[in-house]
């Protein structure tokens, strides 16, 4: 549909306001209250239009467009009206030190050509500077809310809320306390919405000569971030939020929002160094590759690679690639051996792939989830907001694990065994599906196999011997294993994290928690399926692009017409044997069979 704005057609798609419209056009409307990337609030009325054959000034976030409207931001009424708000609103704010021009109100200000304020505060608010990264300054806040919709609607946290009434009212925590007291987890979420800088990083601003858009490197979440550089190169503290990200759709945490820092960390290396007489030496990029490449010819064969998960799939396929047709050897491995290779076993067999199931979105949608090892809040906590999301909407959460974690909290359920009986568990919850006409017996025909073997099985795992061994109560047992057979609305979704898989039976966890899955029919829908929470953001697309050394790329085996198609495309031949994990590796290279590494993005020494 067609609107005009100050003379201007503009074309916009149906159900968009006013202010898309103006915005599209570039029209220069304070905008106050409204983050572009959420719904309008309509609380600082600033965004005032006239429309043709309408009465009254409409804010604009408000309007829907229609076809056919004749729009005005500058009819003389309108910017009257919009003068006389920012006036006022102006008064709100208290100058000073570290204030910088009150941000989007000051550009607000001097384009209506208002000055100093018509009125005086009548607040006196002390800064609130307890927290490590931002600072809250109310003498600079317009109670505009975007703040608090940002913490309570976004994050799912409500740490800040607005307090009080009339010249009182202020952006506060509960019990009026200093932020420090409070649940916030200084995500920073309220802090990039702000549109005055009553939120602001602690850091002393500085000119921004350009941002790079990334991917954090902190878990398994692949947030967006964008990194802003400083004019004298230096990151700024606080990365924003990337909305078209579709694994953190504009949420961060703490870590992905103001953890970028340690790339001007005092002993980083910026420069390749060659080791010279037993000591690191500065050298150009030409000779540290004719070193690097030297070195390696000299080892073809006894060579080794550790890909990194925190890199692209491209990179991984090229190392995985460069091992094989280069080096002649299947030596190449990343971090999963170390973390979720558990997981990935019992998957290969139950399933048939190592991959998540489902999508962060599922998580969101479903009657039920079942979180078992895991500590997302504090390891993943974009995930643990879509886990609060679910809460949100009536969705039964279900916590599987033997110490107190934040999402205890807000669980219906918190099953704490003791540790090493999760198989017990996890068998007798199984069981509970069978003996109550729970399982879903014709996905299980359908889709599985060795059904009455497993069902054998079960037979010693009644519900009082598997609350004797595991602690957890009958009841407690049984309870979990109907709600995630028969959730409310949607399906159920199994989560688990490393809780399970860092044991020398991590492979049966894996095996008794994927059991459930399949008895039960509880994935290949939407709001359903299950998933490892992986430690790093591309643990899967390392292994799916071959940087392991049991299998080629696409998990494909070592099978003479499988190598066949890869000489065809790569014109060598891979190696057809399976070869050396990480671990192996690195006995290998006290032995002499390893003479060469290739270490990608990873600390092995200290990460791994």
């Amino acid at each position: 549909m067609k609107l005009v704005i100050d003379g201007q057609t503009v074309d916009v798609p149906a159900g968009v306001s006013v202010l898309d419209a103006v915005n599209r056009l570039g029209i220069p409307l304070p905008q106050l209250c409204k983050d572009p990337d959420r719904p309008p609030l309509g609380a600082c009325r600033t965004c005032l239009v006239q429309v043709e054959g309408q009465r009254g000034t409409p804010a604009a976030c408000h309007l829907p467009a229609r076809d056919g409207m004749v729009v005005s931001t500058t009819a003389p009424e309108v910017a009257r009206i919009r003068a006389m708000v920012l006036d006022l609103t102006r008064s709100m704010l208290t100058d000073g030190d570290g204030r910088d021009h009150f941000g989007q109100v000051g550009i607000a200000c001097d384009q209506h050509r208002i000055g100093a304020a018509s009125f005086a505060p009548l607040h006196r608010f002390a800064v609130d500077d307890t927290k490590s990264f931002f600072v809250l300054d109310r003498e600079v806040c317009i109670l505009c809310g975007r703040c608090t919709v940002a913490c309570d609607d976004v994050q799912q946290i409500g740490a800040i809320s607005m307090l009080g009434r009339g010249h009182a009212m202020k952006v506060g925590v509960a019990g009026d306390g200093l932020m420090s007291a409070s649940c916030c987890t200084s995500c920073g979420q309220c802090v990039a919405t702000c549109p005055t800088g009553a939120l602001r990083p602690r850091e002393a601003r500085a000119r921004v000569v350009r941002t790079v858009e990334t991917t954090c490197p902190y878990c398994g979440v692949g947030c967006g971030i964008a990194v802003s550089v400083r004019d004298d190169h230096r990151i700024a503290l606080m990365a924003d939020d990337v909305p078209g990200n579709r694994s953190s759709l504009g949420m961060l945490c703490v870590k992905g929002r103001f953890g970028s820092g340690f790339i001007h960390a005092r002993d980083r290396i910026t420069a390749p160094m060659l080791r010279r007489d037993g000591r690191w030496r500065e050298v150009s990029w030409d000779e540290a590759l004719e070193a690097a490449a030297e070195g390696f010819a000299l080892h073809r064969g006894r060579f080794g690679a550790l890909a990194s998960a925190k890199a692209t799939n491209e990179d991984g396929y090229v190392i995985q690639k460069f091992c094989r047709t280069v080096m002649a050897t299947n030596n190449v491995d990343h971090c999963t051996r170390l973390c979720h290779s558990p997981s990935v076993e019992a998957m290969l067999a139950a399933m048939g792939s190592g991959a998540t199931s489902n999508s962060y979105i599922d998580y969101e949608e479903a009657g039920c989830l079942l979180i078992v090892g895991a500590d997302a809040s504090a390891n993943h906590p974009v995930i643990a907001v879509r886990f609060r999301r679910a809460m949100a909407r009536g969705a039964r959460i279900i916590v599987v694990n033997p110490k107190r974690i934040e999402l205890c909290d807000q669980a219906d359920l918190w099953i704490q065994q003791r540790p090493g009986t999760d198989v017990t568990l996890f068998n007798a919850m199984a069981k509970v599906l069978l003996d109550e006409g729970l399982a879903n017996l014709d996905f299980v025909r359908d889709r599985t196999e060795g059904f009455e073997t497993w069902r054998a099985s079960l037979a010693g795992f009644e519900l009082e011997r598997a609350a004797s061994v595991t602690g957890v109560p009958a009841e407690d047992i049984a309870r979990a294993a109907r709600w995630y057979a028969r959730p409310q609305f949607g399906g159920s979704c199994l989560i688990w994290g490393m809780g399970i898989t860092q044991h020398v039976n991590g492979i049966h966890n894996a095996h008794a928690v994927l059991n459930l899955s399949l008895v039960t029919g509880q994935l290949g829908f939407p709001a359903s399926g299950i998933s490892p929470l992986r430690g790093q953001n591309n643990v899967q697309g390392c292994g799916d692009a071959g940087c392991i050394p049991t299998n080629l790329p696409g998990y494909q085996h070592y099978v003479p017409e499988t190598l066949a198609k890869f000489e065809r495309a790569w014109g060598v031949r891979p190696p057809a044997e399976q070869a050396l994990v990480v671990t192996e590796m690195v006995e290998a290279c006290l032995t002499g069979q390893v003479r060469a590494m290739y270490v990608v993005g990873e600390n092995p020494l200290l990460s791994e």
